[in-house]
C-alpha cells in the first residue's frame, strides 16, 4: 500500500490524530489528497511504501536508532 503525505482535505477522514489538529497523522492512501511538496521520497516500510519529507526521514531514522540502542 502506498501511504502520501496529507494535505489533511481527505472527505472520509474524522482528523482526530491529524497533524492539523496537533496530532501526528500526516499520511493518506488516497493519491487524491495528496500534498505535493519538493524534497520528497518514497521509501518502503515492511510491505509498505511511504512518502517522506525531511521531517518524516529525521523522525523514522531517530526511531530506528532508538530501537538499536
Amino acid at each position: 500500500m502506498f501511504f502520501y503525505l496529507c494535505d489533511g482535505k481527505v472527505k472520509d477522514c474524522n482528523k482526530k490524530s491529524c497533524y492539523k489538529n496537533g496530532g501526528e497523522c500526516r499520511h493518506t492512501s488516497n493519491a487524491k489528497n495528496r500534498k505535493k511538496e519538493p524534497n520528497t521520497q518514497m521509501v518502503e516500510v515492511g510491505e509498505d511504501t511511504w512518502e517522506m519529507d525531511q521531517k518524516g526521514m529525521s523522525e523514522l531514522i531517530e526511531e530506528m536508532w532508538r530501537e538499536r540502542c
